[in-house]
């Protein structure tokens, strides 16, 4: 998942616009994305960056939100959330190395239509595995619509193989903690 460039140019001197991108570290564009980041001196703490180490997975993701993303969103308590969704985070992504199978989209979905009371617009923007993203936004709409009908990921198992060790999962989330404390969420 790359950095969400475009939209942080776009609104980083409005303080009435928050934007989030949770992203691989330095993946593209390369010179962009730091959690350093955080809005012009007219919008402070209004651009939170996330990036996240190449090889991150379901857990990293899951800290990510509850850490940094969700307690951002209350403290900014916005009228409505538009996600630039990219399915580049999917475990078999040939451009992004991280490790998410359609599961964790819909997970995270389901924790953002719960935030957001329906309030909610996903735009499909991004992921180059032709084999995995249509399971992967099948998972989203999935979550929208709250259907019953699934579609089984094919690559779940080798996925969740793929997962990292606990270690790891613990160094990102120090590096989660440093991105909250730079937000005064903690």
């Amino acid at each position: 998942m790359h950095h969400g460039n475009g939209t942080e140019h776009i609104f980083y001197e409005d303080k009435n616009v928050l934007t989030i991108s949770l992203h691989q570290e330095r993946n593209y564009p390369l010179d962009t994305g730091d959690a350093s980041h955080t809005g012009a001196a007219s919008a402070p703490l209004s651009n939170m960056n996330i990036p996240l180490m190449p090889g991150g997975g379901s857990a990293v993701y899951q800290k990510a939100f509850e850490i940094c993303v969700m307690p951002k969103l209350e403290a900014f308590n916005p009228d409505i959330v538009i996600v630039a969704c990219g399915f580049d985070a999917s475990g078999v992504d040939p451009l992004s190395r991280m490790l998410l199978g359609a599961q964790d989209f819909k997970q995270m979905t389901s924790r953002l239509m719960a935030f957001t009371s329906g309030r909610l617009v996903m735009a499909h923007e991004g992921g180059y595995s032709e084999a995995h993203v249509p399971f992967c936004g099948h998972a989203v709409l999935e979550a929208l619509s709250q259907s019953d009908i699934h579609a089984e990921d094919p690559l779940q198992t080798r996925i969740s193989g793929q997962q990292p060790d606990p270690a790891f999962d613990a160094l990102e989330e120090q590096r989660l903690r440093q991105i909250a404390s730079l937000h005064q969420l903690v």
